[in-house]
This record gives C-alpha cells, sequence and structure tokens, in this order.
C-alpha cells in the first residue's frame, strides 16, 4: 500500500512540476508599466548588456573604465546619453572581442531577438514614447549582429549586438526613471530656471524632483517615473509623451 501510495505521490508531484513549467514557458518576457503617466517595458530576462558579457568572460576590472562611462551614461539626458554610448560601444566591443566566442557573440544576438521579437507583439496602442524607433533600431542591430556572428566576425556582431541591447534598455524602466529625472534637471535649469515660476509650482517641482530621486535610490522606479514625468509636465516639458 504504501509502494502505491508512493507512486501516486510521485505522479501527483511531477505533474505539478510539469503544470509549473508550462506556466513558465507561457509567461510573457515583456510588459507594459506606468502608462498611465510615462511608459515603460518590465523585461523577464537579462539582456546581454556590455557589463553583462564582460562579467561572463571576466574582463568587468579590465573594461571598467568604459563599463563605468556606460552606465553613467544612462543619467544623462537620452540624447547626450545616447551619443556617449554610441562613443563608448567601439571599445566596448573591442574588448569583450578578446574573449568571446563568435557561438556566444551569435547566441546573445539570439536572447535579444527573442525579447525583440516580443516587444513586437505587444498590442498597438501601448503607451510607450519612442517604441517604434527604439524597436526599428534592435531589430536592424540585432540582423547585423546574428549575420556577422554566422561569419565569424565577432567584433562586428558585438558591435550589433551592444547597439541593439542598448536600445532596448532604454525602453526598461530604471533607465527611463534616470532619463526623466535627467530631463527635469535640464528643464529646471534652463534660462530662468526654477525663479520663473509661481512659489506653489515651483514647490510641486522641486517636492517631485526630490521624490524621483529618492525613488531611484531605491529602486523603486515605477514611483520614480510617476514623479519625474509630473514634475516634467509642471516644466512645460514631455508633451506628448505617455
Amino acid at each position: 500500500m504504501r509502494g502505491w501510495r508512493g507512486r501516486a505521490a510521485a505522479v501527483a508531484i511531477g505533474v505539478a512540476l510539469l503544470a509549473a513549467c508550462g506556466d513558465s514557458a507561457s509567461a510573457p518576457l515583456v510588459s507594459v508599466v506606468t502608462a498611465e503617466s510615462r511608459g515603460a517595458i518590465e523585461i523577464a530576462v537579462p539582456l546581454p548588456t556590455p557589463d553583462r558579457l564582460a562579467r561572463e568572460v571576466g574582463l568587468d576590472e579590465e573594461l571598467d573604465g568604459a563599463l563605468a562611462v556606460w552606465e553613467a551614461s544612462w543619467a544623462a539626458t537620452p540624447e547626450r546619453g545616447g551619443a556617449v554610448r554610441d562613443s563608448v560601444r567601439m571599445a566596448l566591443a573591442a574588448g569583450l572581442a578578446t574573449r568571446v566566442s563568435a557561438r556566444r557573440a551569435g547566441e546573445a544576438a539570439g536572447e535579444l531577438k527573442r525579447v525583440v521579437d516580443d516587444i513586437g507583439e505587444l498590442p498597438e496602442g501601448a503607451v510607450v514614447p519612442g517604441l517604434a524607433e527604439r524597436l526599428a533600431e534592435a531589430r536592424d542591430a540585432v540582423t547585423r549582429a546574428s549575420l556577422a556572428a554566422r561569419e565569424g566576425r565577432v567584433e562586428e556582431a558585438l558591435q550589433g549586438t551592444l547597439a541593439a541591447a542598448d536600445a532596448v534598455e532604454a525602453l526598461r524602466p530604471r533607465r527611463v526613471a534616470q532619463a526623466l529625472t535627467a530631463e527635469v534637471e535640464a528643464l529646471s535649469r534652463r534660462e530662468g530656471g526654477l525663479d520663473a515660476y509661481p512659489d506653489e509650482t515651483r514647490g510641486r517641482i522641486v517636492r517631485l524632483l526630490e521624490g524621483a530621486r529618492d525613488a531611484l535610490l531605491l529602486e523603486d522606479y515605477p514611483r520614480a517615473i510617476r514623479r519625474g514625468y509630473y514634475a516634467c509636465r509642471l516644466l512645460g516639458g514631455c508633451v506628448g509623451a505617455r
């Protein structure tokens, strides 16, 4: 009897595990968050960003200078930060190519393709500013990276992979929150600054900006996005960015 019960329990556990695996396999890789303010895309898997690839092959210390520049670029406005990432990408790809194999470069491009394909299947009207442009940029870069990896051109493959990863990374909540905070800070410094606003409005902007900064430190990115977005609107920015 105990043997029968043991077999029955094993079957039950097996069914439960299969069901769990099925649920995991069907879980979406991407989803839209903070659509009520400035939409961002939550991604359930890690991206092959330069810091991750560098850690994989033990180059994080050797490339720490370029990686620090890459990370700091996300705290700048999108235009300035994007230009910095474009300039440092060549150095990162060249460094990574000394240890990353063509096979791994191809796998990284494949990882990105799956995420990009899932983003492309988001419902029409998904409220994420710049989504179409970022998606087109990522698709083109992934295509170039995949072809280069198949032909053994590792450095070129990594350049494409890193470009695609940056395009997708820019849509994630943390990066959207950082960009919004930088935008608010830039708007606050323009001619006239906050003194051009009534006391009540100025006080609200300051409180919202402080709240966005605090939320970033606490890694509460949805809250940081909301605070940054409302401060940005009070400053006359983020027009149409919902």
